[in-house]
């Protein structure tokens, strides 16, 4: 009997054993590893592949009782932060421009959105969707937000490659250089860009020796193309002075007729052109001071008086603004009431200020180049590029022959207080010498582009 009672004991002894390991395993099941998991299929940036992050695999192992903290969760790449004074161009340039492109942007979802937790909902046949695969009640039903796609006005720059004639763009926040056209125009000496970099003049010297200027519309693709295209119309041969308006829209040009030259506002627009200018002295420069007024000088050298004057190109006005002065150069401003000039003197140049109203001339505020400068469209403020020193020489003329080369540094004038700041050395920060010309102010006036005469690249400097 007591041999029964034994047996029977040790039955039940092992009938509890195998209940509770059984009953262990369902709940290792139910609370272990296997959920975990299948809540992280859900959470697709909770692990960061090697090489984004850290690479560490965080998924715990079965058995773990506290599965480890999720990571924090990267939205956006991290902005590279550019220079503020930068090289544009990787090859010599012959024009440029800036203006103002839309520009995607993808915005992604608010981080503390991505799992959202919704009711479970009753399907056809009566489950619960989102219920789990061991019978959990309470499993969530997740929702990931989609990006945001928003259009934002980003500005750009275009130039001109010399060599080919093929167009690039590059926005000022990115490094990347988009090709904007890839027609060739082989040995095009320069380029001028207007209506927002859609209309481009080149000009180059052809086999005969004469000046060709090739004036081009940039034609979106159509049907199978996907590249844009080059399309337009010669102006007359040796045609010698060019100039567009700052807004881009007006070219004036000079063509010659019979032993002088005349003078033609053409529309870029419209394609309306106005004669309003003729003269038998053939050798001019040129440049707009607003979009109605061309300002009009003798080409420099300190070998021989210069004189400038104002055309209107509505009224056809020609007004003398002054002039017998040896290497004359010159900038005006917007409102044409001061008028920034250098003149030739003792193997070196002064850099003065003219009044037209008052007929009053006063020293400018840094010594430089007219044409290492650019106008605020306030008349007020002024960008100049100014050498750090100045040999002896005959100017402009050794400037313009490459026989003396400059290391400029960016200065700031305010010309209503006669103060100017220097804003940035290239010397000091990107340890170049830069010769700075032909420098341009975008529409924003928050971006300078300019081109280094030594090598002919485009930098770029922001204001901000």
């Amino acid at each position: 009997m007591f041999k029964k009672i034994l047996i029977i004991i040790g039955v039940l002894v092992i009938l509890t054993v195998i209940v509770l390991g059984f009953f262990f395993r369902v709940s290792t099941n139910e609370q272990g590893a296997p959920v975990v998991n299948q809540i992280r299929e859900f959470k697709p940036f909770d692990r960061k592949p090697a090489g984004q992050g850290g690479g560490t695999d965080t998924t715990p192992t079965p058995g773990q009782d506290t599965p480890p903290t999720d990571e924090p969760i990267d939205t956006e790449p991290i902005a590279k932060t550019l220079p503020r004074l930068r090289k544009l161009s990787t090859t010599p340039v012959i024009g440029y421009t800036t203006f103002i492109r839309d520009r995607e942007k993808i915005i992604p979802p608010d981080p503390s959105a991505i799992f959202v937790t919704e009711t479970p909902k009753e399907t056809e046949d009566g489950t619960t969707e989102g219920k789990s695969a061991l019978g959990e009640k309470d499993a969530p039903v997740t929702e990931t937000p989609k990006p945001k796609t928003v259009i934002e006005k980003i500005l750009t720059v275009r130039f001109v490659e010399k060599t080919t004639g093929n167009m690039f763009d590059i926005d000022i926040d990115q490094e990347e250089i988009r090709t904007a056209s890839e027609t060739i125009v082989a040995l095009a000496e320069e380029a001028l860009l207007g209506n927002t970099g859609s209309t481009i003049l080149f000009r180059y010297i052809n086999t005969d020796e004469e000046i060709e200027s090739f004036l081009a519309n940039l034609i979106k693709p159509t049907g199978s193309a996907t590249k844009n295209s080059l399309s337009g119309s010669f102006l007359p041969k040796n045609t010698k002075t060019v100039a567009m308006t700052r807004e881009g829209d007006t070219l004036f040009y000079m063509q010659p007729y019979g032993n002088g030259v005349t003078a033609t506002a053409l529309s870029l627009k419209t394609k309306k052109k106005v004669q309003v200018f003729e003269s038998p002295f053939t050798e001019w420069s040129a440049q707009w001071s607003n979009n109605k007024t061309v300002i009009i000088s003798t080409k420099p050298s300190a070998y021989a008086g210069g004189y400038a004057y104002s055309i209107n190109t509505d009224t056809k006005a020609l007004k003398k603004l002054f002039g017998d002065i040896p290497g004359l150069t010159l900038l005006v401003s917007p409102n044409n009431k001061q008028i920034v000039y250098s003149e030739s003197v003792n193997q070196t140049f002064s850099t003065k200020v003219f009044t037209p109203e008052t007929l009053s001339t006063n020293p400018f505020s840094v010594k430089t180049f007219p044409e290492k400068c650019t106008w605020s469209k306030d008349s007020i403020t002024m960008y100049c590029a100014v050498p750090s020193s100045i040999p002896k020489g005959i100017y402009p003329d050794d400037w313009y022959q490459g026989a003396v080369s400059f290391s400029d540094a960016i200065w700031k004038i305010n010309q209503k207080t006669n103060v100017a700041t220097l804003l940035v050395n290239p010397q000091e920060v990107v340890q170049v010498s830069l010769d700075i010309e032909n420098m341009k102010l975008s529409d924003t006036e928050d971006y300078l582009i300019f081109r280094n005469k030594n090598d002919l690249m485009l930098w770029g400097s922001s204001l901000n």
